[in-house]
């Protein structure tokens, strides 16, 4: 299956971007997936990469993805370096 990723900025305004992404690509792809990070919902300041990157393999986890694509901004596309340096995606 191909599959689409999609992390945004740190800002909570981001949250319609991923939206919008996500929304955008869904006819391109068998299965978009996207984050909310958690620091948006709690307000903290900076996002928790080890929370995020456990969301992004708990989401991906059993899924029989052939292919997947990223689309990320900022502090998303750090997020998606880091979930490949630990062979998450």
């Amino acid at each position: 299956m191909m599959s689409l990723l999609v992390l945004g900025g740190g800002s909570q305004k981001n949250k319609t971007w991923v939206d919008e992404c996500a929304s955008f690509f869904r006819h391109d792809f068998s299965d978009v997936n996207k984050i909310y990070y958690e620091h948006w919902r709690t307000g903290e300041k900076d996002i928790d990469f080890e929370l995020e990157m456990k969301k992004i393999s708990s989401l991906l986890a059993g899924k029989e993805i052939t292919e997947l694509y990223v689309c990320a901004k900022s502090i998303g596309s750090i997020l998606a370096l880091k979930c490949i340096e630990k062979g998450i995606i």
